[in-house]
């Protein structure tokens, strides 16, 4: 299809489109604060009117520039616009700027004289077809007051001046229908894409292309009086009219509607009404149309059009409700969009239109706002609406759509405004939007009266604001807690389950979690009682949730002390005790007190034991019954004593002991140790105490009042039976009987002799000239018969008294004699070792190898002044060890020679290898001297110290040589 495009009019003005308002930059100011101004359209001369009326408009909101009667609207460069400009308030940087920037302005016309140029155009066939009259041209220039400019033709106007030609049916066509435009602008009186070269001079062929005039028998084909199309009136689709400038008081031409002839030959530029426009895409100067069906003068409603673009000519182009600039509800939103604002800066959109809409453009109502983490920009679409809708109603919607959230209060009172259960009676803090935080203070926090923040609460709290304005603050929310009495007066104030017992305690008021070191002088007890001495150094008391204090596992308790001078009624029961008092200090819980034996009284007759404690370790233990119990691991007893003087009854003896009691001046106590002498023990008649008893004997107190000696070092006292005195023989040799103890020699010698073994002698009555010679002491040992030692005689010899010098037998140890009578001068006794017992090696050298024995011959006595020599030298044998022989070595230390044997019974022997050897057994290096013999009695074995280079032959052949070398020696000394 060919089409004829008909652009009357190119506008100058630089036109803006919403894409340039998607290129705004977000405003550092706020954009209800920016505003334009309508100084900013420039308007300078009469004739120029803002739309609307105001002197300031908001963020997307128009100004209309419009001109009044007499006046055209040009450029800034004097060229004629053929719409009024619109010009939207865009957000900027800092303020807000109009777009386009203003530079079209009103103009008045100036005229002249009115001429009419009539003319005609020919079918062809010479027929008249059409018929166009030129009534007038008119020029105008920015500014310029209006004159008549005589000498101007009308092929064109001045060159700084507009043209427009105002047309008609010729006046002899009265009979035809004029169709098409009224007036064309001319743009420029040169060459150009629509206008040809010269227009005046070859107007026909130029005009009939933009109107007409048709014989009136073609009314049918005309679409009369178009303005909204007739039959479409819900479209909103206008032929494009342009308010033409005409004589001063002449309005009969302006915004005049149209007569279109139907058909396809002739398409006119179609717009849509106010507050409805095309959708996204499609430029308001690029949509035709032409009319499809015409109807007659009164039955415009038949008339219908076409309408397309030169892009899509076969596509139906319709108008749509425009969406509304900065809406402010979210009923401009279709259903299925969530948006939540109170207001939107954006532009009116056109169907399809999408806006990138910054945060910084949606303005929520009071108390909300967005979020924190809301995104920098939303897409905003316009769907539009049909032409039934009301202008500017079409719908927005969004996929991630700008959400206004309650805000969260500022210094909040009540934990109502949290979504936990804070506790607290006032916070500071700033208001705060959805997902923004805040980091609270603890000093940001009030607590009611006896209230406070526990100790160790965080150094901030992190408040967040949640989307229904309501504060959230985590795991850690701000916790007012009961604060802990100070100075408390009862375990009341300690929580259940802490055992607590006090009168008082000394301490500061504590907040939950603080702890206070407690001292053990702060804590007053009641009377009779106290802390326990196992009481720590200081108690860790605690500020609980409830306000009650927590001591843990060690808390201040007082305990009942047990009491001072106690009896054994004050002890635990079961307790091994026996007494009448103590004499002590009153004592805490867990108390030691070490009692000197000498602070326990027993009851009469009764007594510690010998052997008791020197004092006792008494503990005060666990109370009962509200009274603190005493307790002791080694506890006082009395027992009842050993009395003074026991008789037999009392001793626990053998029943042949002979004994009839014991002289013991005072009562003993259990286990006392006595020593009694032998001069105490007590026999029974006709019985007395050996001379050879021992000196003393050791007493033991037992239970039961008895003494006991089986634990003493010499037994047991045995009384044996006395021994009555041999009768003295008569004459000048007579013999009389003694005790050979001068010290037990009395004037009046006692009835019986006392048992013993030779501790009686007989000496001859006549001392001064005689003397004993043969048997001397007597024993009395069995029978109660006193018989003579007669050792070395025969059995029935008895002593004679003589003249002739005698010796008496010499001291002798760890051996014997031959006898012990004496023996005449010239004669020897023989002084034997003992088993087990040798002569010092001194003495050795002068008997012959191996002898034992040695005799020592009795000799006048020194200076022939007595009788008797009694002045023998004393013999010795010792126990002890010879030396080892057949050792191939040292041995250390050397033998003893004298006054001992070579060694001694525990000496230490070190048996030491020559050079180049060791022992077999390392063990025989040392041994000692036991029972006779050093270690086993065989000497040590030494092997020749072998090298590793050493033949292991040469070890064993030394090991043989050193036993075949030890049993020659053997052999000799056997």
């Amino acid at each position: 299809m060919l089409f004829k495009y008909v652009i009357l009019v190119t506008l100058v003005v630089n036109s803006f489109t919403d894409n340039h308002l998607n290129e705004v930059e977000p405003s550092s100011t706020a954009y209800s604060e920016q505003k334009c101004h309508k100084t900013d359209l420039n308007i300078d001369g009469e004739g120029e009117e803002a739309s609307p009326d105001v002197d300031e408009i908001g963020v997307y909101e128009t100004y209309t520039l419009v001109c009044g009667d007499n006046f055209n609207l040009v450029s800034g460069d004097n060229v004629a616009v053929d719409i009024d400009p619109v010009y939207t308030c865009v957000p900027g940087e800092d303020a807000a700027v109009l777009s386009p920037t203003p530079s079209a302005n009103c103009a008045k016309q100036l005229l002249q004289n009115p001429q009419v140029f009539e003319t005609q155009v020919n079918d062809g066939a010479d027929n008249i077809k059409y018929a166009v009259a030129i009534d007038k041209l008119s020029c105008f220039k920015k500014n310029q007051q209006a004159e008549l400019i005589p000498g101007v033709d009308m092929s064109t106007c001045p060159n700084d001046y507009q043209t427009f030609i105002d047309v008609g049916c010729r006046t002899d066509h009265n009979d035809h229908i004029f169709v098409g435009y009224h007036s064309l602008m001319v743009l420029d009186n040169q060459a150009s894409s629509l206008w040809g070269e010269d227009i005046i001079s070859d107007p026909v062929e130029k005009l009939k292309l933009y109107m007409d005039c048709i014989a009136g028998d073609q009314a049918s084909t005309v679409c009369f009086d178009v303005d909204t199309l007739p039959s479409k009136s819900d479209s909103k689709l206008f032929v494009k009219m342009y308010s033409i400038p005409v004589a001063a008081g002449d309005s009969s031409r302006k915004e005049q509607a149209m007569n279109i002839l139907q058909g396809e030959d002739v398409h006119y530029r179609l717009r849509c009404d106010d507050g409805y426009s095309f959708k996204a895409g499609i430029e308001e100067n690029s949509v035709y149309g032409y009319c499809t069906q015409a109807g007659t003068g009164e039955s415009k409603g038949n008339n219908l059009f076409f309408a397309y673009t030169k892009d899509a000519a076969d596509e139906q182009i319709h108008c749509y409700s425009k969406c509304p600039a900065n809406p402010e509800s979210t009923d401009t939103f279709a259903e299925g969009s969530s948006p939540v604002f109170g207001k939107l800066f954006l532009p009116s959109l056109k169907k399809d239109d999408t806006f990138t809409l910054k945060k910084e453009a949606v303005v929520c109502a009071d108390g909300q706002t967005l979020a924190t983490d809301a995104q920098d920009s939303y897409e905003i679409t316009c769907h539009g609406a049909d032409t039934t809708a009301q202008p500017n109603s079409g719908l927005l919607s969004c996929t991630d759509c700008p959400v206004c959230h309650a805000k969260c209060p500022a210094n909040p009172e009540s934990a109502d405004a949290f979504v936990e259960s804070p506790v607290f009676r006032s916070i500071v803090m700033k208001e705060l939007i959805k997902g923004e935080t805040f980091h609270l203070q603890p000093d940001g926090v009030t607590c009611a009266e006896g209230q406070s923040l526990a100790e160790g609460a965080p150094d901030q709290y992190t408040i967040t604001c949640h989307e229904d304005g309501k504060l959230s603050c985590g795991d850690h929310c701000p916790i007012c807690h009961p604060k802990c009495p100070a100075n408390p007066e009862n375990a009341d104030a300690f929580v259940a389950g802490n055992t607590t017992v006090f009168k008082s305690i000394v301490m500061k008021e504590l907040i939950k979690g603080e702890t206070f070191h407690l001292q053990p002088d702060a804590v007053t007890c009641e009377d009779l009682y106290s802390l326990e001495v196992a009481a720590p150094d200081q108690y860790s008391i605690t500020c609980s949730d409830d306000g009650k204090l927590s001591c843990g596992e060690q808390c201040p308790t007082c305990y009942p002390m047990c009491p001072e001078d106690p009896n054994t009624e004050k002890f635990e029961e079961g307790s091994d005790i026996v007494f009448l008092r103590l004499t002590m200090v009153a004592l805490k819980k867990g108390e030691t007190h070490d009692l000197p034996k000498e602070m326990v009284s027993c009851d009469d007759d009764m007594a510690l034991a010998a052997d008791a404690s020197a004092s006792y370790t008494i503990t005060c233990g666990e109370p009962s019954g509200g009274v603190g119990i005493l307790e002791c691991d080694s506890c006082p007893i009395c027992f009842g004593q050993c009395l003074a003087n026991p008789t037999a009854e009392k001793l626990e003896l053998a029943e042949d002991s002979g004994v009839e009691s014991i002289s013991i001046s005072e009562n003993q106590s259990l286990r006392a140790s006595i020593t009694v002498n032998k001069e105490h023990i007590v026999c029974k008649d006709n019985y007395a105490m050996p001379d050879d008893a021992k000196s003393t004997f050791e007493f033991r107190c037992k239970e039961e009042g008895m003494f006991s000696c089986a634990e003493g070092e010499n037994g047991c006292p045995q009384c044996k039976g006395t021994c009555e005195w041999p009768a003295e023989t008569e004459g000048n040799l007579g013999y009389d009987f003694r005790y050979v103890d001068e010290a037990k020699r009395a004037v009046d010698r006692e009835e019986h002799a006392i048992p013993g073994v030779n501790h009686v002698e007989a000496f001859c009555t006549n001392e001064t000239h005689f003397v004993i010679l043969g048997p001397r002491f007597l024993s009395c040992i069995s029978n109660s018969t006193m018989e003579f030692d007669t050792t070395g005689y025969d059995n029935d010899a008895t002593p004679t008294c003589q003249t002739d010098p005698v010796c008496e037998s010499p001291a002798a140890t760890g051996g014997t004699l031959d006898r012990t009578g004496n023996i005449p001068v010239g004669e020897s006794y023989v002084f034997t070792c003992g088993e087990g017992y040798m002569f010092d090696l001194d003495t050795q050298d002068t008997l012959s190898k191996g002898a034992t024995s040695l005799e020592i011959p009795c000799v006048e006595p020194a200076g022939n002044e007595t009788l008797v020599n009694s002045h023998l030298p004393a013999q010795i044998c010792y126990s002890g060890c010879r030396k080892t022989v057949g050792f191939d070595g040292e041995i250390t230390p050397a033998e003893k020679r004298s006054g001992s044997a070579p060694y001694s019974e525990g000496d230490t022997i070190t048996f030491t290898c020559r050079e180049g050897y060791k022992h077999a057994d390392p063990t025989k290096g040392e041994q000692t001297c036991e029972k006779g013999n050093i270690g086993t009695g065989a000497a040590p074995v030494c092997i020749k110290d072998t090298k590793p280079t050493e033949e292991p032959g040469a070890a064993t052949n030394c090991l043989v040589s050193t036993i075949l070398l030890t049993v020659t020696v053997l052999a000799l000394l056997l």
